[in-house]
């Protein structure tokens, strides 16, 4: 049963019995987190995987994406401007969540989902949320976000991917311009509070 629950197939709750989660993304997430525990990946390693992933995410959604998939889009752009610094990152994972949804493809999802979120927690980590670089580069970055909504808006998976390519350039800059982030090994202890919940 422990092996079962570590591996986020089954939640214990004591008194009331054993419930089956039936989540891919907690198994992917349960399997990723042990890997980059005891493997020498880098956050770098993560970033430019994650880009390969969102190209995917970008020629599926052009193709498959609905009009709710693109409100929802939408909605998780305008709330990442509307949020205080403090919780941007937040926004910005509702963001990575609902371009990856319009993709219809559960796989690729869990896999996304696992490596947005290992970004995600060690940047904010490392980086204070009030940061003036990083709330630049944000704003920078919106312009790319609205052009990755138009293209799936329009079914062009060639403005979808430029566009998703256009996304990750920016967010490798941010980790190889940061030396913490840079030199990131996410075998390092520090880090395993934060993927502990990837699961």
């Amino acid at each position: 049963m422990r092996g079962l629950s570590l591996m986020g197939l089954v939640e214990v709750r004591h008194g009331s019995g054993a419930y089956v989660k039936g989540s891919a993304t907690g198994v992917v997430g349960s399997s990723l987190q042990m890997l980059l525990r005891f493997e020498p990946v880098g956050l770098v390693d993560v970033v430019r995987l994650a880009g390969v992933l969102h190209r995917q995410v970008a020629l599926s959604g052009a193709e498959r994406a609905t009009d709710a998939d693109l409100a929802a889009l939408a909605a998780a752009i305008d709330a990442i401007d509307g949020e205080a610094s403090a919780a941007v990152a937040g926004q910005v994972a509702r963001f990575l969540d609902a371009f990856v949804a319009t993709a219809h493809d559960p796989l690729l999802a869990a896999l996304c989902h696992t490596l947005d979120r290992v970004v995600l927690n060690v940047t904010a980590d490392v980086l204070s949320p009030g940061s003036t670089a990083l709330a630049t580069e944000i704003g920078h970055i919106r312009p790319i976000r609205l052009r990755l909504l138009r293209a799936l808006t329009d079914h062009d998976s060639a403005r979808a991917v430029a566009a998703a390519d256009e996304y990750h350039a920016v967010s490798e800059r941010i980790v190889l311009t940061h030396p913490e982030l840079a030199g990131a090994r996410l075998s390092d202890p520090r880090w395993a509070p934060l993927l502990a919940g990837l699961g």
